[in-house]
């Protein structure tokens, strides 16, 4: 996830006149989605068990183990992918079928700063605001309310596309190992150099990023991160990263913008030792920082301003700096950074989950993003484990088999034993728990509402 950005409504005012759907309530299309389906598939839909959670800007999505799609929070852009512009909906929908999408058939998603992606049966779909063409649908300006396949007439249709990432305004995706980048590129973040600056340097279709003589190889491509203006791939074990580079968000020691992928920095120091030489096995990036896990440890660097590199200071990096181990006032050790299975950046916080299923957050908890049970303007430079959560609809979190955590705009979302629980600022309902507005923030992890 990355920061927040204020786009005009204007445009899509226009839009939801327009589509077949809006005319639709809301609910009504929910129903007919849900009637639409088997006996078996319905069983699934009443009480269905989650894989992966993404949360974009004040909105969220939830993939299901039987490949179903539910997103819940802002919808302005249709980002939902409901077949509607409702403003907002504070409890998860389903996706609907569209343009050949089938929900149901999902093995990827992601959610950007207000648009969604999405792989089904191998094709990448995406929907939302397509201002700049992030949507891939080869025509920028046309937002939608639901999916439209990437790269209608092109490449995309080979049906082997296995990962997509969506950025504020930029996508790209991993196609036969091949990273591919499409949207907005002012800064360079598409890999394709820099024409003009501004949303006119954007790109309606998917384009390979190009190789780098002596350094990047677009193949064998593992991971692929898409944030604010920048983006990062890891190729033949690898990290790499391009685009804005105003916060030293690319690692490579130097703050200089570059549209071709730029190496991350290896080093040496006394905390440890950070190789990039083919051990990287997660990279995550938001508005001005990135953390990685290279040999199950978790290093970060960019923007600390708030603690959100988890070094135990507020000294911003523009080269990996290790994240720190936390210790209890007793000296007890409450964070060790080992064992590091996955990593989520939001705007101003970090969180990771551990291999004993263990989730932990650092940062700002201005909302309660961090899951503390509590709300300062305090930084949090240090790791903390996530509070137990209260019971709610007869079920608790408890911090033990946690699978996926994602970090966004002041709020997490995180799976644990197949149920999402999120936790943090509630304006527009990206919780998920049917509730929005004033009063309605999570300060312990709470579990969503399915209708």
């Amino acid at each position: 996830m990355r920061k927040r950005h204020i786009v005009p409504l204007a445009v899509i005012a226009l839009m939801a006149a327009a589509s077949v759907f809006a005319v639709l309530h809301f609910d009504e299309l929910q129903e007919r989605i849900y009637d639409g389906r088997k006996a078996s598939e319905r069983s699934a839909l009443k009480d269905p068990v989650f894989a992966d959670v993404e949360t974009g800007n004040f909105f969220a999505c939830g993939l299901t183990t039987s490949g179903y799609v539910y997103c819940w929070g802002d919808n302005h852009y249709g980002q939902l992918g409901t077949g509607s512009y409702t403003e907002l909906s504070d409890q998860p929908k389903l996706v609907v079928d569209a343009g050949g999408f089938v929900n149901g058939h999902v093995t990827s998603i992601t959610t950007g700063d207000f648009h969604t992606c999405a792989v089904s049966d191998g094709t990448a779909y995406c929907w939302g605001n397509n201002m700049v063409g992030q949507l891939g649908s080869a025509s920028a300006g046309q937002t939608s309310n639901v999916p439209v396949p990437v790269d209608p007439s092109g490449s995309f249709l080979s049906k082997e596309v296995s990962e997509i990432r969506a950025g504020y305004m930029h996508t790209c995706a991993v196609e036969k190992s091949q990273v591919f980048c499409w949207g907005n590129n002012g800064w360079g973040q598409t890999g394709q150099p820099v024409s003009k600056q501004g949303p006119s340097a954007s790109s309606a279709v998917p384009a390979p990023v190009p190789n780098v003589p002596g350094g990047f190889v677009n193949s064998d491509i593992s991971k692929v991160a898409a944030a604010d203006n920048f983006s990062c791939a890891v190729s033949l074990g690898k990290l790499y990263c391009w685009g804005n580079n105003q916060s030293g968000q690319l690692g490579n020691g130097s703050f200089e913008m570059s549209s071709q992928p730029s190496l991350v920095k290896s080093l040496s120091g006394t905390d440890g030792s950070f190789k990039n030489d083919g051990h990287i096995t997660d990279v995550a990036a938001a508005s001005g920082h990135v953390c990685a896990v290279e040999d199950g440890q978790a290093w970060c660097w960019g923007n600390n301003d708030q603690g959100q590199l988890g070094t135990g200071s507020l000294v911003s990096s523009i080269e990996p700096a290790l994240v720190k181990d936390s210790l209890s006032t007793e000296g007890r050790v409450m964070f060790a950074n080992k064992d590091i299975v996955g990593i989520s950046t939001g705007i101003l916080h970090t969180c990771l989950v551990n291999s004993s299923g263990k989730s932990f957050c650092w940062g700002n908890n201005v909302h309660g993003e961090l899951g503390r049970g509590t709300v300062d303007t305090e930084y949090h430079p240090v790791p903390a484990k996530v509070a137990e959560g209260r019971r709610q609809r007869g079920i608790a979190f408890t911090n033990s088999g946690v699978t996926r955590v994602s970090a966004g705009m002041g709020s997490t979302c995180l799976v644990s034993a197949g149920r999402i629980f999120c936790f943090g600022y509630n304006s527009r309902g990206q919780l998920g728990t049917g509730e929005h507005g004033p009063g309605t923030d999570e300060h312990l992890p709470a579990v969503i509402k399915i209708k």
